[in-house]
């Protein structure tokens, strides 16, 4: 009796098994170079094998959907040829899915200066447009001149930076639009990169963002407040992050439809619950399809709350008065075993300050154990 091709793909990808018979090969190949890092280590591994195994087997380079490549200050001799091997491989040309975030893309990591990504950027460029990338990320990087910038900034509908800088003293206001970029569809800029808003508010950049749906951003710099603003007619979904000012921005983004609240510290939830959020819900600043409100704590910070009772209830009463009724959802991150008896109190608080949203089966809260729990949906 024989198995279905695609019922052999589905028992390998549901067991995750590494068998040798040969109607096994591919399906396991599949899932080894779905998701592939390549990271130069001071032990002096190198990108080669990976080199070697897409010279004599091509066919697995189109197995690989999520790439994350860590671009050093210092590296190995021939490293960076053997990464230019890689992209130039002919059937590497499926790459969409980011390693490590909740978005789609090619993710580069640096922690360096920009010297490495501009040595790459002949042979990065050409790659990144002839993949179907759904999101592109930056972490690590400074000092991106901004052609350059621009040229990744558009390779995607979805962009992701996180501490990285722009090339400082360069004049932005002659930058000419990339001919090739891609209207952005969302941008997630981490923590605060007032410098990237400014530039993206040029007048002749202005296209790229003017079908922007979703945006991640701290409200505390003036540039990022008026790139919020820009973009309130097609925003649905807005991350607001970073929360240092006392007095929140709230501006007018009739077509949102969810909004998170990332509580990266244990003061920003008080800066949040206070008079300011009341601009979101309800009033001449709220969106009539507002349905989903995210409250976010990205590290083991919720362990730690003991705000008043009285600052969630005066949100509950505003978001049980908007029309839609909007679901609130709770998600926890580094939520341990260790963690059970705080997590019931917890619990018990946001249940004791939010009872219209708890009566109404609108109240949700979500335990991770740490973000690849979100991003991977491990």
């Amino acid at each position: 009796m024989s198995i279905a091709q695609e019922l052999i793909d589905k028992i390998v990808g549901y067991l995750g098994l590494l068998p040798f018979a040969p109607n096994f090969r591919a399906p396991t190949q599949r899932i080894i170079f779905r998701s592939l890092k390549l990271k130069l280590h001071e032990t002096g591994y190198s990108y080669f094998p990976i080199s070697l195994i897409f010279q004599r087997t091509p066919r697995v380079a189109s197995y690989v959907h999520r790439l994350e490549i860590a671009l050093p200050e210092w590296h190995v001799g021939g490293g960076m040829d053997a990464v230019r091997k890689i992209l130039e491989t002919p059937t590497l040309e499926n790459v969409e899915h980011c390693y490590r975030d909740v978005g789609t893309g090619a993710y580069f990591q640096g922690n360096s200066s920009a010297a490495r990504l501009l040595e790459l950027s002949p042979t990065l460029l050409p790659f990144l447009f002839r993949q179907p990338l759904r999101e592109f990320g930056l972490l690590g990087i400074r000092g991106i001149p901004i052609p350059l910038f621009l040229e990744l900034l558009t390779a995607a509908p979805s962009f992701y930076v996180e501490n990285s800088h722009i090339e400082r003293g360069e004049d932005a206001t002659t930058v000419l639009p990339p001919p090739n970029g891609r209207t952005l569809e969302r941008l997630r800029l981490h923590p605060n990169f007032a410098e990237m808003s400014q530039l993206l508010l040029l007048t002749q950049l202005s296209s790229f963002t003017a079908e922007l749906r979703s945006l991640s951003i701290s409200p505390d710099q003036e540039h990022n407040r008026t790139l919020i603003t820009s973009v309130r007619h097609t925003l649905q979904h807005i991350t607001f992050h970073s929360l240092k000012r006392h007095t929140f921005f709230v501006p007018n983004l009739p077509p949102l439809c969810s909004v998170e609240f990332l509580l990266d510290d244990r003061y920003a939830t008080y800066r949040l619950f206070s008079e300011s959020f009341a601009g979101f819900l309800p009033g001449p600043n709220s969106s009539p399809d507002l349905s989903v409100v995210i409250f976010t704590f990205p590290g083991p910070t919720w362990a730690e709350h003991s705000f008043p009772v009285y600052l969630l209830r005066r949100a509950d009463a505003r978001l049980a008065a908007h029309p839609n009724l909007p679901c609130i959802i709770w998600k926890l991150f580094h939520v341990k075993e260790e963690h059970a008896a705080q997590l019931a109190d917890f619990v018990t608080l946001v249940q004791d300050g939010m009872p219209l949203a708890h009566a109404s089966g609108k109240l949700v809260i979500e335990t991770f154990e740490d973000w690849r729990a979100l991003v991977l949906g491990e």
